[in-house]
């Protein structure tokens, strides 16, 4: 049966563009095939879909996309902020076309050029975030297929992370604090694994003493990573020192302060610092006891499994940065024989 023709397809090199529309409304759009009867059945969606016939630019879309995604909490106020602005960015490269426009060799030619002055661990995510605003685009039928999902990422080679501190730096941190508020911030970072925007937002509630569990909950203020809530065992060291410690307020720090414009509810980044640097551990962060709390626990050989559910990270993602630091290696025991351990490989942060 052959193929019919359709007016407006042409060949631009070697792809058929579609031309549609009338007067002000008459756009060109890459049907992204150089096969004729593929081109033909693209065009035909258009013409079949009169949502698809817009002029509509990027940024007139952009808007709507930002407030379906924050009323329906997949973005945070954080996330959309940081989210929003690489979408700007990577419209205001493409000069901001109708969506329709917007090819996959496009997109692949300005990630190209993003993995060329920023790392790759660093880009992929924006992908993430443009594929999702084309999928949006996609469901709202202002587009027939999302052009992001041709484009061909860059590996990220994930080595495992090193620098962590050991039982007795963490200790030592811990008992010269200056004060309860900060000594709180440390445990939560050190014996939970809290991610800083968790240890800001920590509540009361948040700490069951009478089960000895901690659980990073949801609440009208904050939306855990990924949206999962998580429980942690509470440590003993930690559960005699939240025994004592006055937590007045609705939240565990700073509870006078108030959410503002800023990401943080409460930055406690100066004291923390400063504390560090007078001690002479400059190089730990709030980031740095989160895998502080990962590595001792592997360390001691608590499964990755465990450690995962408790980072709230994936399997995948917590045996990339803790597998190398199990006491034992299961396999290597089996074909061995032996039910000796070999030495664990020693932190490298003195």
């Amino acid at each position: 049966m052959a193929t019919k023709k359709i007016r407006g397809i042409y060949l631009r090199g070697n792809v058929y563009w579609f031309t549609h529309g009338s007067g002000k409304r008459r756009m060109q759009v890459s049907l992204e095939t150089s096969d004729y009867p593929e081109a033909v059945q693209k065009a035909q969606e258009l013409i079949d879909n009169p949502l698809l016939n817009t002029t509509t630019g990027f940024k007139a879309e952009l808007d709507a996309f930002a407030d379906s995604q924050t009323a329906s909490n997949i973005w945070t106020k954080k996330s959309r902020k940081s989210k929003y602005s690489v979408l700007m960015m990577f419209g205001e490269d493409l000069g901001f076309p109708p969506l329709p426009k917007i090819t996959t060799g496009e997109i692949q030619n300005w990630y190209d050029k993003q993995i060329k002055r920023i790392k790759v661990v660093s880009v992929n995510p924006y992908l993430t975030v443009i594929k999702a605003f084309f999928n949006w685009a996609l469901t709202e039928r202002k587009i027939v297929r999302n052009p992001a999902d041709g484009v061909k990422l860059t590996k990220v080679e994930e080595a495992a992370r090193e620098r962590f501190c050991t039982f007795k730096q963490r200790d030592e941190i811990i008992r010269k604090a200056p004060t309860e508020e900060l000594r709180f911030i440390l445990y939560a970072g050190f014996y939970t694994g809290f991610r800083k925007n968790e240890i800001v937002e920590a509540r009361p509630d948040w700490f069951d003493m009478d089960l000895k569990h901690v659980h990073v909950k949801r609440t009208e203020t904050f939306l855990a990573k990924d949206k999962e809530e998580r429980t942690i065992p509470m440590a003993e060291e930690f559960y005699t020192f939240l025994k004592r410690y006055d937590k007045k307020g609705t939240f565990m720090i700073a509870p006078d302060v108030v959410h503002g414009k800023g990401d943080y509810r409460y930055d406690f980044r100066k004291p923390f610092t400063e504390y560090m640097a007078s001690i002479g551990y400059e190089w730990v962060t709030p980031h740095i006891m989160r895998h502080s709390f990962a590595s001792l626990l592997a360390i001691k050989g608590c499964s990755l499994f465990k450690i995962a559910q408790w980072l709230g990270d994936t399997l995948a993602t917590t045996e990339k940065h803790y597998a190398h630091l199990l006491p034992t290696d299961p396999d290597i025991e089996m074909l061995n024989g032996s039910s000796k351990t070999r030495r664990t490989k020693k932190s490298t942060s003195r």
